[in-house]
């Protein structure tokens, strides 16, 4: 954050940030297939989809070493505060001595349930 504001007269600190991040960042549609999924997963969770103001799909620039094959819809509850972070650098386990999100003990909790992952944060 500080680097964008070092960089303002050249470069909109927002776009900065952006650049940094390394992907690509596009809002699907409230038609799109995959958002259509993620409201019906939300809503079945027991939680109002009226708090949800956008999905957004993410492609990195560098290709994804990981295995294709099936794949699960895991949530993860965090802070608004910790985003940019987690998409630059992903989940990450907590720096020792932290004193929040390790009710059940140190690592990087994902649930299937939406609510579950929005009680937590």
């Amino acid at each position: 954050m500080v680097a964008s504001q070092l960089n303002k007269e050249t470069i909109h600190p927002i776009q900065y940030i952006y650049n940094c991040l390394d992907c690509d960042i596009t809002k699907l549609g409230q038609s799109d297939v995959m958002s259509q999924y993620i409201l019906r997963n939300i809503t079945a969770s027991g939680e109002k989809c009226s708090s949800v103001t956008g999905i957004y799909k993410l492609n990195p620039h560098t290709p994804d070493e990981r295995p294709t094959g099936t794949r699960r819809l895991l949530y993860h509850g965090m802070f608004t505060g910790t985003l940019l972070s987690i998409i630059k650098r992903g989940l990450l386990n907590a720096p020792y001595g932290r004193s929040y999100g390790t009710r059940f003990g140190d690592g990087v909790y994902l649930s299937d349930n939406f609510s579950k992952s929005f009680e937590l944060r």
